[in-house]
């Protein structure tokens, strides 16, 4: 009970000192929120593009361009063949 009470103690002393300085709070808060929201944001989009894979019936017919003389394209299979992906 001595560790709720000092964590009481703590979180009011806290709420003092933060309502003592408004601007500051204001500030803070502000600050944290954009940071987590650009974050969530940004990892959302990198989940989005990066992390699952576009939904493909037919993976055998996905090609890579390749830009060489040779070989215009090769099929997907070929290509995990050749580079172990």
């Amino acid at each position: 009970m001595a560790i709720l009470s000092t964590l009481w103690q703590d979180a009011r002393y806290g709420a003092r000192l933060l309502g003592r300085t408004p601007m500051l709070t204001l500030i803070a808060v502000l600050t944290l929120g954009l940071g987590i929201g650009a974050n969530t944001a940004i990892f959302s989009v990198i989940d989005a593009v990066a992390f699952r894979s576009l939904p493909v019936k037919h993976a055998e017919q996905l090609v890579l361009p390749r830009w060489d003389r040779e070989q215009t394209a090769i099929a997907y299979p070929r290509h995990e063949q050749l580079w172990g992906h």
